[in-house]
């Protein structure tokens, strides 16, 4: 796997620290992968660079993973892999190093020898393959038509809506009771 730059969780920490932003949501444990370790260390603060950083409560939100990639011409539709022949021309997948984890029984089953690029978000993966499916990309470039079959993101439903991108496969996670605290 290849990786891409840091977390952007201490953007939320350096935006709280700095009163740019009052609170902030960041992931601590997740029921499928394990603890955040990158929050912990955070947390932490051994730098103190977050001396004025304070947790002030805690809540549990759902994790439903999707598959996404090409431009939809059409409102995304619930499908699954086995329904949607597409997903066989991925080459390869962004998505965050936890969603990789959380999606392992699909992407073992499914996606075999895809290759697999950690980037620091499932947004960013989103906005990755966003860019390789630019219509606008010369045709002689790595990023041409022959690429936009061939990326995808593991990413949440309202960021293919958001970024107009199909959904390929829905609630591929390895446990449908997912959350992240």
């Amino acid at each position: 796997m290849s990786k891409s730059s840091p977390s952007p969780l201490t953007d939320v920490f350096s935006s709280i620290q700095s009163s740019r932003t009052t609170y902030g949501v960041v992931p601590f444990e997740n029921s499928t992968y394990g603890t955040v370790l990158f929050t912990l260390d955070l947390l932490l603060d051994r730098s103190c660079q977050y001396p004025d950083l304070l947790v002030c409560g805690e809540l549990y939100l759902p994790v439903h993973h999707c598959l996404v990639g090409r431009p939809s011409r059409s409102p995304p539709s619930k499908t699954t892999a086995i329904e949607n022949p597409g997903i066989n021309s991925i080459k390869k997948i962004y998505s965050h190093p936890a969603a990789f984890g959380q999606c392992e029984h699909f992407l073992s089953h499914h996606l075999p020898g895809v290759e697999k690029h950690e980037v620091s978000s499932t947004s960013k993966a989103t906005e990755i393959v966003v860019a390789e499916c630019s219509p606008t990309l010369p045709i002689s470039s790595p990023s041409s038509t022959n690429q936009r079959t061939k990326s995808a993101a593991i990413s949440s439903k309202l960021a293919a809506e958001l970024h107009n991108l199909s959904i390929l496969a829905e609630g591929i996670q390895d446990r449908d009771d997912n959350s992240t605290r």
